[in-house]
């Protein structure tokens, strides 16, 4: 169940992506995030900047060769992947 809390502490992250959640659920590291947009899902991870940028790319270059098995990572309204906060790194997925 979702806390005010809970909110808060995702509240920086999910702005790069201008999602209000309504609802949050706890899945391991990954957050099921409901909103009025759809159903997405955050995940938590620790990456170093080399990490996050080799991350990246290879989802692009996947991407760019046709290669669509991967989950898609939506970009924030910054046209980022990743969003860091602290020691830690988030994507949105599906």
């Amino acid at each position: 169940m979702t806390t005010e809390k809970d909110t808060l502490n995702y509240g920086p992250v999910l702005f790069h992506y201008d999602l209000f959640p309504e609802k949050l659920e706890q899945h391991g590291k990954v957050k099921k995030v409901i909103t009025k947009r759809g159903t997405f899902a955050l995940k938590e991870a620790e990456m170093t900047e080399d990490e996050r940028n080799w991350f990246t790319h290879v989802i692009q270059r996947l991407s760019e060769i046709g290669f669509h098995q991967v989950v898609p990572l939506y970009p924030t309204k910054f046209g980022d992947y990743t969003v860091q906060l602290g020691s830690k790194t988030f994507y949105l997925m599906p």
